[in-house]
C-alpha cells in the first residue's frame, strides 16, 4: 500500500516537473527572443525549479527508504510467521503420515480379522448345514413316528368315543327308564294315597309332612293347604314313635316298625291308632301308615 502511494506521488511529482520544464522551455524560448535578461531570469527560475525538484527528489528518496524499511520489517515478520506455519504444517504432515500408517495397519488387521471371521463363518455354515441335514432327518423320522402314534391314538380315541357314546346312550336309556319307573311309582303312590282306607303320611328327614292322603288329613284334623307347616311330632305324644338311633342318625334300612301310638288332633282330641313306620322307603323319605283309629274315650273305658 505505501509503495503504491509513493509511486503515485512520485509520478505526480515527475508530471509536475515535466510540466514545469515544458513551461520553462517555452519561457526560455520566449526569453531567448526577448533578450539576455529574460534568459538569465529564466535560468534563475530554472535553477529554482531544479532546486525544488532536488528537494522533492530528496523527500521522495527518504520516503522510499522508510517504505523499504517497513517492507523489510514486514518481510521479516512474514517470513517468521511463514516459518512457524511451515513448522506447524510439517508437524501436521507428520501426524497425518503416522495416522495414515496406523490406519493402514488397522485396515490390514481388520482385513485379516475379517478373513479369519469369514473362514470361521464358512466352517460354521458348513457344520450348520451338516447339522441341519441331520436334524431334518431326525425331524422326518420323528414326524413319521409321531403320525403313527397319532394314528394309533386316534383309533384308540375313536374306540373310546364309540364306547362313551354307547355308555351315554345306555345311561340316557337307563335314566329314561328310571324316570318312567319313578313316574309310575309316583302314580302308584298317588293312587295308593287316594284309594287307601288307612291314613298314610310321607315325611322328610326333619319329620316334616311332605304328603298325606285324605284319611291322614282327617286323622290329624288339618287341611291340605297347611299340612307342610307341621311335623309328625306335633301330633304325637312325647316319646312316641322315636325312629332315631342313639347317635341321632336316622335309620337307613327299609325295615318297618309297627306298634300303637296316641295321636293328638289339631283340635286337642286324642285318638289311638296302630302305626307302621318304614324309614327311607325312598331316599330321604319316611312312610307312616296309621290304621284302626279309635277315640280316646273308648281307650279310657277299656283301661277302666
Amino acid at each position: 500500500m505505501e509503495i503504491t502511494k509513493f509511486n503515485s506521488r512520485l509520478f505526480a511529482a515527475l508530471e509536475q516537473v515535466t510540466v514545469h520544464l515544458r513551461r520553462a522551455q517555452s519561457s526560455l524560448t520566449k526569453l531567448g527572443r526577448s533578450g539576455l535578461e529574460k534568459t538569465q531570469r529564466l535560468q534563475e527560475a530554472g535553477r529554482a525549479r531544479a532546486n525544488d525538484l532536488r528537494e522533492l527528489l530528496a523527500s521522495s528518496l527518504h520516503a522510499i527508504v522508510v517504505t523499504s524499511g517497513k517492507i523489510s520489517k514486514f518481510s521479516s515478520q512474514f517470513f517468521a510467521a511463514l516459518k512457524q506455519v511451515t513448522g506447524h504444517l510439517r508437524r501436521v504432515q507428520n501426524s497425518l503420515t503416522k495416522l495414515a500408517k496406523s490406519g493402514i495397519e488397522k485396515t490390514q488387521r481388520l482385513q485379516e480379522a475379517g478373513r479369519a471371521r469369514a473362514n470361521d463363518l464358512r466352517e460354521l455354515l458348513a457344520s450348520s448345514l451338516d447339522a441341519i441335514v441331520v436334524t431334518r432327518g431326525k425331524i422326518s423320522k420323528f414326524n413319521s413316528q409321531l403320525f403313527a402314534a397319532l394314528e394309533q391314538v386316534t383309533v384308540h380315541l375313536r374306540g373310546k368315543l364309540n364306547t362313551l357314546t354307547e355308555l351315554r346312550n345306555s345311561a340316557f336309556e337307563k335314566t329314561r327308564k328310571l324316570q318312567e319307573a319313578r313316574h309310575a311309582r309316583e302314580n302308584d303312590l298317588r293312587e295308593l294315597l287316594a284309594s287307601s282306607l288307612d291314613a298314610i303320611v310321607v315325611t322328610n328327614l326333619d319329620r316334616q309332612f311332605v304328603a298325606a292322603n285324605p284319611n291322614a288329613l282327617h286323622l290329624f284334623g288339618i287341611s291340605e293347604t297347611n299340612i307342610r307347616q307341621f311335623t309328625v311330632d306335633a301330633f304325637l305324644l312325647e316319646g312316641q314313635l322315636v325312629y332315631f338311633d342313639a347317635n341321632g342318625l336316622p335309620f337307613i334300612s327299609r325295615e318297618g316298625k309297627h306298634g300303637e301310638c296316641q295321636i293328638r288332633r289339631l283340635d286337642g282330641r286324642l285318638r289311638l291308632a296302630e302305626y307302621i313306620f318304614v324309614a327311607n322307603f325312598v331316599p330321604f323319605r319316611h312312610l307312616f301308615i296309621f290304621r284302626n283309629d279309635r277315640e280316646c274315650a273308648r281307650i279310657k273305658r277299656a283301661a277302666a
